[in-house]
């Protein structure tokens, strides 16, 4: 459902499953065998590249829209958190925590 993607990124996201389904092109598109007859044969290897060039394009305009690296220089020194409140999560009711158990709260 795209009601829940903001409105300025909505075309970015747009670019982005195009992007996703031009690959799925490519590999349908390698995918298919030869023809039984010589004459009838088609390039299909030109025409996953052309799918697979077109998708690169979109994705990297994916990028520039959304102002982020598409290949981020220092992928170890990232850092990793999540916020969230844990009474959401775990109810008191009978839920022992790491620290102190329910009986002591």
């Amino acid at each position: 459902d795209g009601s829940t993607v903001p409105p300025m990124d909505f075309y970015a996201v747009c670019d982005y499953a195009a992007s996703l389904c031009l690959e799925a092109m490519a590999a349908r598109a390698s995918q298919i065998g030869d023809s039984t007859m010589g004459a009838d044969t088609v390039n299909y290897r030109s025409k996953a590249q052309e799918y697979l060039s077109l998708a690169a394009k979109i994705r990297k305009r994916y990028y520039n829209q959304l102002g982020i690296e598409e290949t981020p220089a220092n992928v170890e020194n990232r850092a990793a958190i999540s916020v969230g409140n844990l009474r959401n999560i775990m109810s008191t009711a009978g839920v022992d925590r790491l620290v102190h158990g329910k009986d002591t709260r």
